[in-house]
């Protein structure tokens, strides 16, 4: 059946009795046109025979642009093997698999693909091949997967014992690669010093983060509260700050705080800034409090292993170094650095202390 016709939407008309029309081929073009995670078919060699006009938010191309390239040409260095191996499994699928009555479709490689700017992103690529949608070519969609990527890269540099803001580094990749047009940074106060540590900020914006700073803002809420999600216009933030975020283009800054291991402990913030039209919502909310949640089990985690630490390499009573850090400091020491001496110090009657108090 035909659509009664369409609005400049893409949506059916209906007949006016409130009976919604049926979508029509029209309606089906423009779906593909404008989905969020963009399609596009490509031949078996990799040349592009067409891509939705949603390409252009990804990879910076408008669709004319693309067709008649060979999509190898837009894989990254890195990359570049597992696209070829790719489309080398797909030839020999649909060789072996001709004229069967069962098909294959689904997730694809994970590439690295170089936008128009010259700056690169992380898709995920999901396949449907000739055999499923009789197509002349392989139908791809392409979505963003920067931040499962970044979350990967998290979690495998948690498991070698990185530092904590190498792993902070990755949180903050992870966000920023799900959010349109944002910086984030992360402060946090688990250093040996205690010092604060900004991870991610947009250059000159640190200073958002020290005590004392946006008393009186919006964002004293979330300071307050970290349960509290505060999104407002930079134009509230006190200069220099204001000006500085303004220069960089940002009309928004999302604060959240990360709830504390130990209450007496400073919290951590995450603080997103943005360029886009819109502030904050509800769905970006969403993933910015996993994304504190995150935070806060990475601080948990540093936290336990620095007294996992201590406590391998400290006597529990005195508070003062062992045997194991002693011996460890003699044995790296250069020979070229002479003789090393070991003074012993033997207490008489010291055994019934140690042995009541450990």
């Amino acid at each position: 059946m035909e659509a009664s016709g369409s609005d400049p939407h893409g949506t059916s008309a209906g007949a006016g009795d409130g009976t919604p029309a049926p979508f029509g081929l029209a309606e089906a073009a423009h779906i593909a046109e404008t989905a969020i995670n963009p399609f596009c078919v490509i031949r078996l060699d990799g040349t592009v025979l067409w891509a939705g006009g949603s390409i252009d938010e990804l990879l910076g191309y408008a669709p004319d642009e693309l067709v008649g390239r060979n999509m190898v040409d837009l894989v990254a260095p890195d990359s570049l093997q597992v696209a070829l191996d790719a489309l080398a499994a797909a030839d020999d699928y649909v060789a072996s698999r001709s004229g069967a009555s069962s098909t294959w479709e689904g997730v694809g490689p994970n590439v690295e693909l170089i936008r128009a700017d010259g700056a690169t992103v992380d898709v995920a690529v999901a396949v449907a091949t000739p055999l499923r949608t009789g197509l002349p070519g392989f139908v791809l969609q392409l979505r963003r997967a920067g931040g499962a990527a970044a979350l990967e890269d998290a979690l495998v540099a948690m498991g070698r014992g990185d530092a904590i803001d190498v792993i902070l580094a990755h949180i903050v990749r992870m966000v920023a690669a799900e959010l349109p047009e944002v910086e984030v940074a992360v402060a946090h106060r688990c250093t040996p010093d205690d010092s604060i540590q900004v991870v991610g900020s947009p250059p000159g914006l640190e200073s958002a983060f020290t005590p004392g700073v946006l008393d009186g803002t919006p964002w004293t809420a979330t300071i307050e509260d970290p349960d509290v999600i505060v999104t407002d216009s930079v134009e509230a933030l006190p200069e220099p700050l204001r000006t500085t975020a303004v220069e960089q283009g940002f009309r928004w800054v999302t604060s959240v705080g990360v709830h504390p291991s130990n209450p007496s402990r400073f919290r951590a913030y995450l603080a997103v800034w943005s360029r886009h039209e819109y502030g904050g919502h509800v769905f970006s909310h969403q993933r910015l409090r996993r994304a504190a949640n995150l935070v806060g089990l990475v601080i948990q985690w540093e936290e336990g292993r620095r007294a996992l630490e201590w406590a391998v390499t400290h006597d529990g009573l005195t508070g003062l170094v062992n045997r194991s850090v002693l011996v460890a400091a003699i044995e790296s020491r250069p020979p070229a650095e002479g003789t090393t001496a070991v003074l012993y110090l033997d207490l008489d009657d010291f055994k019934p202390v140690n042995d009541t108090h450990g």
